[in-house]
């Protein structure tokens, strides 16, 4: 570490530090610009930021933002942005989404482009089962899946992400074995690209004595990934149902919950997905209080063979979206790809129309002392005007924050905004994988309506500085 970039440390942690923000205007001639010094105490965390946004004005609409979004934000290392932001889908069989229980032939195209079709911005595949990890068993549908199109894991991955679709893989966990599990799960993990992991704990996982083994499997992935997005998929209920369920330590390493809230597969005849998403928050509300991790609700896109209930009916996709968004929840998923109909894919490709915000950016490694370019894209479409927050942040590979900012202004109906610009990286900056993320908040709710993020690689100082002896973070229009 540079001299100077220990000094610049040094004196945040001895809370002496105060930088001013400078900015364009990044709503066109709508926007509203809002500029402050702010004086930074201690190190702060990513998820402090919007804490740090509340006390830096006196506008009480902008205090009020993060009420909501406060709540949502994950714990461990990512910030401002939940990764499972929006509208996810859970693919689960990528070699079978027919259903027909025969491997399909050269389907993953077709797979991106349905699911980049209806807006859908992450997808669950499954790659794990117990301590099997399928990619690399030649006695898997999956791998066979491979060897029959010529695939590999790079093909799934960079297919959605050139789509613009997150990726996490899915393990099934059982809890006989914790340490091959974990071994599983950070195989997963490992894959190059991967957004995150769900972990799928169900049935197996109850019974006095889990709570120990849950928390062994959780801790040998965190060792190795402390900052890798962990969301764990269960049960909706909790109270007496599945009391025996180790919800605390799942809670404690997970960033996200995802309660599989299958309404018409309650009964015979189901319940509606209102009444569902009601008694799941309830139970959640009940159990955890304020400790509950941001929750991101599944919901059934069509009629599950393996349990009881009926089929869905027309309009309830529709209502379990509106009902989620209704409670504050940034993010829902359907289960899975093969059970939906064209009925189920068009209902879903209209459902959670809000404001997003996407980031590109030109390069994937710059030098301390020159610019990172870059296109940030705030698009909103939808038939009103949004009153919006931007809050950004860049923050190292240990998740500490290097540099925050916010914005606010309006965005009218069908209006997008297409902006290039730059981060400056001071010449102090160190050589390591820094992170830029950006998410919208609607000021009259305070709920997060999108988030998006891009990393990059500071690798060494620029033989010529660009803005030489200039000690701060530059954010020119805030890409």
């Amino acid at each position: 570490m540079c001299a100077l970039a220990a000094k610049k440390i040094e004196a945040i942690k001895e809370g002496g530090l105060k930088m001013k923000k400078k900015g364009m205007n990044v709503w066109g001639v709508i926007a509203v610009l809002v500029m402050s010094g702010v004086v930074f105490s201690g190190v702060v965390v990513a998820e402090n930021v919007l804490e740090e946004v509340k006390k830096s004005v006196a506008d009480a609409e902008i205090q009020a933002v993060g009420n909501v979004g406060i709540s949502s934000l994950p714990a461990t290392g990512k910030g401002l942005c939940l990764p499972a932001t929006g509208k996810g889908l859970w693919i689960w069989k990528i070699y079978d989404t027919d259903d027909d229980g025969k491997i399909d032939s050269g389907n993953l195209p077709s797979v991106i482009e349905k699911t980049k079709s209806a807006g859908i911005q992450w997808v669950v595949i499954k790659f794990g089962d117990g301590s099997d990890y399928w990619p690399t068993n030649p006695e898997r549908e999956l791998y066979k899946w491979f060897e029959k199109n010529n695939y590999t894991l790079s093909d799934i991955i960079n297919g959605f992400h050139n789509a613009g679709i997150k990726i996490f893989g899915m393990h099934y966990v059982y809890g006989d074995d914790p340490t091959e599990e974990a071994d599983v799960s950070n195989k997963i993990l490992d894959i190059n690209g991967i957004d995150g992991l769900i972990i799928d704990a169900e049935k197996e996982y109850e019974g006095k004595g889990k709570g120990p083994i849950a928390e062994q499997y959780m801790k040998a992935i965190r060792n190795k990934h402390p900052n890798s997005f962990i969301a764990y998929s269960s049960f909706a209920r909790i109270n007496k149902a599945h009391d025996l369920f180790p919800w605390d330590e799942f809670n404690e390493y997970c960033d996200a919950v995802m309660p599989q809230c299958y309404w018409a597969a309650r009964s015979l005849y189901g319940i509606t997905p209102e009444e569902e998403l009601q008694r799941m928050k309830r139970h959640f509300d009940e159990y955890f209080g304020d400790s509950v991790k941001p929750i991101v609700p599944v919901g059934q896109g069509g009629y599950l063979e393996d349990v009881d209930g009926r089929d869905i009916y027309d309009g309830e996709i529709t209502r379990f979206c509106n009902k989620v968004q209704d409670y504050g929840y940034v993010g829902v998923s359907l289960y899975w790809y093969g059970v939906m109909d064209q009925e189920a894919w068009d209902e879903y490709a209209s459902c959670w129309e809000t404001p997003t915000v996407t980031l590109k950016a030109e390069q994937t490694t710059v030098d301390a002392g020159s610019k990172l370019w870059g296109i940030r894209i705030v698009d909103n479409p939808t038939d009103y005007t949004w009153h919006l927050l931007y809050v950004y942040e860049i923050t190292n590979s240990a998740g500490y924050l290097m540099d925050w900012g916010w914005r606010r202004g309006y965005l009218d109906a069908h209006q997008a905004h297409y902006t290039r610009g730059y981060i400056y990286i001071p010449t102090w900056v160190t050589p390591d994988v820094y992170t830029y993320t950006a998410a919208l908040y609607d000021v009259s709710t305070g709920k997060q309506l999108d988030c998006d993020s891009i990393s990059f690689q500071v690798i060494g100082i620029a033989s010529k500085n660009e803005k030489k002896g200039d000690e701060k973070w530059v954010i020119f229009d805030d890409i």
